[in-house]
C-alpha cells in the first residue's frame, strides 16, 4: 500500500513538473519582444526613439498625472490626443466623472472606417 501511494505521488509530481515546464515555455514564447521584426501586413513598426520621447514627455512635463493634479491630466490628454491625431488616427475624447470632477479618455481608431479596426 505504501509503495502504491509513493508511486502515485511520484507520478503526480512528474505530471505537475511537466505542466509547470510547459506553461513556462509557452509563457516565454508569448512574451518575446517584437522590436526589430518586419512589419505585419505592411503596417509600420514602432520607433523606439519616438516611444522614449512620448514616455519622457508624459513622465516629465505632465507629471504627476492624478485626480489630485488636474493640470497633469490635461497635459497628458492634450499630448496623447495630438500624438494620435498626428499619426493619422480617428481620435475621440470621452468625458467621464471621477472623484467629483470631469476627466477625459482619449480613444484612437486606426484603419479604414467601418472595418472594426481599433474598435471594441
Amino acid at each position: 500500500m505504501a509503495k502504491a501511494l509513493l508511486s502515485i505521488g511520484r507520478i503526480l509530481l512528474g505530471v505537475a513538473g511537466g505542466l509547470a515546464l510547459l506553461l513556462g515555455i509557452v509563457g516565454a514564447v508569448l512574451r518575446q519582444p517584437t522590436v526589430g521584426r518586419d512589419s505585419v501586413d505592411g503596417l509600420p513598426t514602432a520607433d523606439p526613439a519616438a516611444l522614449r520621447r512620448h514616455v519622457e514627455h508624459l513622465a516629465g512635463e505632465c507629471a504627476p498625472r492624478s485626480t489630485g493634479n488636474p493640470a497633469g491630466l490635461r497635459c497628458a490628454v492634450d499630448y496623447v490626443q495630438g500624438a494620435f491625431s498626428d499619426s493619422g488616427a480617428d481620435v475621440e475624447v470621452q468625458p467621464f466623472e471621477a472623484r467629483g470632477a470631469t476627466h477625459r479618455n482619449v480613444i484612437a481608431r486606426f484603419g479604414p472606417a467601418g472595418t472594426g479596426v481599433g474598435t471594441d
